[in-house]
């Protein structure tokens, strides 16, 4: 029965003189004279300091984690465009080619497609690693 009644003062913050949840009301005139608090409320200070510590190095790492996510997203979608261009290139090529008398602009067209390609491709796979 006693251990009981010493937990249930813990828990009302009895023991200590001020409930630990309610430290962020604690009033100067409830401090004087009273050590236990006041270690309390730098244990709790302390103990606040290293969260914030922590949550500063969840943000960083968050922010890197968008940044690498935004470099990839730009370099896809450059990567994209890049593709586009490509396979324009290249049909118009094909169909220059294939005429009855071919066009040698068709060769440049080609030529010109498979590069766009070649770098499509670097942005997609190669770039920012």
């Amino acid at each position: 029965m006693a251990d009981l009644k010493d937990k249930q003062s813990k828990e009302d913050g009895g023991f200590l003189g001020i409930s630990p949840e309610k430290f962020a009301e604690v009033d100067v005139k409830e401090l004087v004279n009273n050590e236990t608090a006041i270690k309390m409320l730098l244990h709790y200070y302390t103990k606040m300091t290293d969260e914030n510590k922590t949550q500063k190095n969840d943000i960083n790492t968050y922010k890197t984690y968008v940044g690498a996510y935004d470099k990839k997203k730009s370099n896809a979608a450059t990567s994209a465009t890049l593709f586009i261009l490509s396979n324009l290139s290249i049909a118009f090529a094909v169909n220059l080619l294939t005429k009855a008398p071919p066009v040698n602009s068709g060769w440049f067209l080609l030529i010109m497609g498979v590069a766009l390609a070649s770098a499509g491709l670097y942005f997609n796979f190669w770039k920012d690693k």
